[in-house]
């Protein structure tokens, strides 16, 4: 979490703990237009911390695990496996 306030210009503090960690990145992300994305989360207790109130901001997470979404009220877009045909079409595209 404290790479990710770095790449948003957020210097963190030394001794700082987990959660004021976790408030100044959600502090930082409101005032930002950004996309934050996470792959492969396994559990919600891990995306938790990304969420954030933002207007400007958006939070993309891949997971295998549709409880997840359900867990943290996001909308679920379900990526299938291309085809070897589509994926060479949408190469050559």
């Amino acid at each position: 979490m404290q790479e990710v306030r770095r790449a948003l210009g957020d210097e963190p503090a030394d001794k700082e703990s987990e959660l004021q960690c976790i408030n100044r990145y959600r502090t930082a992300m409101q005032a930002k237009a950004a996309l934050m994305v996470v792959d492969d989360v396994w559990r919600a207790a891990d995306l938790k911390p990304f969420l954030a109130e933002s207007l400007r901001s958006r939070l993309l997470f891949t997971t295998r695990d549709a409880s997840i979404a359900a867990a943290v009220g996001a909308e679920e877009h379900i990526a299938e496996l291309l085809t070897l045909e589509q994926s060479r079409g949408l190469l050559g595209q």
